[in-house]
């Protein structure tokens, strides 16, 4: 079997297996029809299932002897209900319309403030805000269109990954697949910031097994002005760098290396400087947590928390504890088997030290969303964008298809739920 992933330069294998016309037109096929089968099910979902934050009409039906009440559904085709721009400015979205609009609440730490919007990393909102102004569109349509066009250019990168570190092209595609039919992937057609998360992760890891690495930096740098797992991106493009380059034997033609380093280094600077600037202290958008009721705990407490006292849902409706569990335990489990799967074909791999950082960057995307509070809430949406789990479980299994094929009925299943709970406004889903 061949392990020989992260090659700088393409054996002859690997460049007749980067995406020419038949692969980008599979992974365009499979966008369009994924995009138009979740606003399908989102349809009959509204118009099925009751609305969480609306009481559902319900009439009385007599039957011989006994009677019951049912509820009550639109019987006129032309009136059933559809999406709209309203379905969609929900929880986070809410916050990155807000913010661009009217920009970081003036506040300073020092002070007595509500929750600030810091919380938010600046670059999703940046771009609606730049599309509102060139298109006039709202900022809500705006997420919707960019939201699926980063996921798209996601779906590329992935596919491109997986040809690069070995998988053959049918396999490369069912991890492409595996993605669009993840729990929540409904997160990557709504304006949050999980697809251009994942394109910039994706494109950084990808431009740094290629040993491309401007835009490698380029990704890497802005994916920590993204979200707050950013960091880890773009400590595995600094670390492939250093195993790439020997940058420890430094020489003065490696200087154009540090210059991209550097590069990278410009997004988070400006926006903590920003921070610094607007609140009196860099790092603002870590220590607000605080005031949203998040707080760092010892890795897996919440994981643990639930073992010993499973429940199905919170009161207060954010949290499905057993769905959070069971995503969670799949996603767990397929990174300690590829663990022990690693180890043992150590010797096989071309560059097993850039493998293991690849591994060390996933476990870090886990870890850290399990180390925010004693709650999986949201669990099931920062799992999504984890991208080494989709190429682990179909290298895992590539002789046993019927494991994969059962993790994707079992995601797809949960993927149903998920789309018809977020139409729906259930808070779990969120």
């Amino acid at each position: 079997m061949d392990k020989g992933g992260f090659q700088l330069e393409p054996t002859e294998a690997t460049a007749a297996s980067v995406p020419k016309a038949k692969p980008i037109r599979f992974l365009i096929a499979i966008f369009v029809l994924t995009r138009v089968l979740l606003y399908i099910t989102a349809y009959f979902g509204m118009n099925l299932f009751s609305d969480y934050t609306v009481p559902s009409e319900y009439e009385k039906v007599e039957w011989p002897g006994t009677f019951s009440q049912h509820m009550l559904l639109e019987t006129d085709l032309s009136k059933t209900k559809l999406p709209t721009l309203g379905h969609f400015n929900t929880a986070d979205t809410f916050a990155y319309v807000n913010m661009a609009e009217n920009g970081y609440d003036e506040f300073r730490m020092d002070e007595d403030h509500p929750p600030a919007n810091w919380v938010f990393f600046p670059l999703f909102p940046l771009v609606l805000r730049i599309f509102n102004a060139l298109t006039g569109l709202d900022p809500v349509t705006v997420g919707l269109i960019v939201s699926n066009v980063f996921l798209l250019v996601s779906m590329i990168f992935l596919y491109r990954i997986g040809i690069e570190r070995g998988l053959k092209d049918i396999e490369a595609r069912i991890a492409v697949c595996l993605l669009l039919l993840a729990p929540a992937s409904i997160f990557f057609a709504v304006p949050y910031t999980e697809s251009m998360f994942l394109m910039l992760a994706t494109g950084a890891v990808y431009y740094s097994l290629r040993g491309n690495w401007l835009p490698a930096f380029v990704f890497a740098g802005l994916t920590t002005v993204t979200r707050n797992v950013g960091f880890v991106i773009f400590a595995f493009t600094c670390g492939s760098l250093l195993l790439q380059h020997s940058f420890w034997k430094f020489r003065w033609r490696d200087t154009r290396l540090l210059g991209y380093f550097l590069i990278g280094c410009i997004p988070l600077s400006t926006y903590l400087g920003y921070m610094k600037w607007l609140t009196g202290d860099f790092l603002a958008p870590i220590h607000e947590q605080l005031n949203w009721g998040r707080y760092t705990t010892f890795p897996f407490v919440s994981y643990v928390r639930y073992l010993m006292h499973p429940y199905f849902q919170t009161s207060s409706g954010w949290e499905n504890g057993l769905i959070s569990f069971a995503i969670g335990t799949a996603i767990l489990l397929v990174f300690l088997g590829y663990l022990v799967y690693l180890i043992r074909h150590w010797r096989e791999y071309s560059r097993p030290w850039q493998e293991a950082l690849l591994f060390v960057a996933g476990v870090l995307l886990i870890v850290i969303p399990f180390s925010s509070g004693e709650h999986l809430a949201s669990i099931p949406r920062y799992m999504t964008v984890i991208f080494p789990f989709y190429l682990y479980l179909v290298e895992l299994f590539r002789r046993r298809l019927t494991v994969v094929a059962g993790y994707g009925l079992f995601s797809f299943m949960l993927h149903i739920v998920f789309t018809i709970g977020y139409f729906n406004r259930y808070l779990f889903v969120f």
